[in-house]
């Protein structure tokens, strides 16, 4: 399973003179953290330093968990700063949702960008469609079904965007927006426990006729079996 930890390291080597320089620096480097003491810890512990912020510093309240965009400009780990996404957490709801007949619920389309585990959460950054002065919530719900039988954790996620997609309207009366969640892990499957992953979501599906669809399609999100 992907987490949100830094990829790759980029180590230089720069020569003056006789003499070796170490230059480390990392550039559109992307992590989740957790606003502490006015700097920046990620799920794993690593503490970032803010040397030069570009964004409109509004992130700085303690305890806020933010996806960041960033570059590390050495090695203590200090960083130029140049967006943030305050993350939502929300709960997560047992059982997939169905219509009155029993059958499976269809939501506005949503893009994935990003996943990954990390910090107890199931971590998503998603792409939406929305009305520019809509008052739609554009809700994210996260449900799932756990088969321990089949060593299985089964998610959907639901959004609902009162048809703000272009399916349903004008394409050139939408833009959109990127949104990053953190669903809770705990209570979902036993501790040491061990389970693949796959997610099933509704997404925009462009068919041979040129025309858009809402289309659902279920997703793994492990090759092999992550431990709880």
């Amino acid at each position: 399973m992907k987490k949100y930890l830094i990829a790759l390291i980029c180590l230089v080597c720069a020569v003056s003179g006789c003499q070796f320089k170490d230059v480390f620096y990392v550039t559109n480097a992307n992590d989740l953290v957790t606003v502490t003491e006015g700097v920046l810890v990620n799920d794993l512990g690593y503490v970032y330093t803010i040397q030069t912020d570009a964004t409109d510093k509004g992130w700085n309240q303690e305890g806020s968990r933010l996806y960041i965009v960033f570059d590390i400009v050495d090695r203590q780990w200090n960083i130029t700063l140049h967006e943030y996404t305050k993350v939502t957490i929300t709960p997560v709801a047992v059982g997939f949702p169905t219509d009155g007949e029993g059958n499976p619920l269809t939501g506005d389309p949503v893009d994935v960008v990003n996943h990954g585990i990390s910090g107890g959460y199931f971590n998503l950054v998603l792409k939406y469609y929305r009305k520019p002065g809509s008052e739609a919530s554009h809700a994210m719900q996260l449900y799932y079904n756990d088969k321990p039988a089949d060593g299985q954790l089964e998610l959907r996620l639901l959004h609902d965007g009162n048809g703000e997609n272009p399916v349903q309207m004008s394409a050139s009366d939408l833009v959109q927006d990127t949104v990053v969640y953190s669903f809770p892990l705990e209570g979902m499957v036993p501790k040491g426990s061990y389970r693949t992953l796959s997610i099933t979501i509704d997404y925009l599906n462009t068919k041979a006729d040129g025309k858009q669809e809402i289309a659902q399609g279920t997703f793994a999100l492990s090759t092999s079996p992550f431990y709880f």
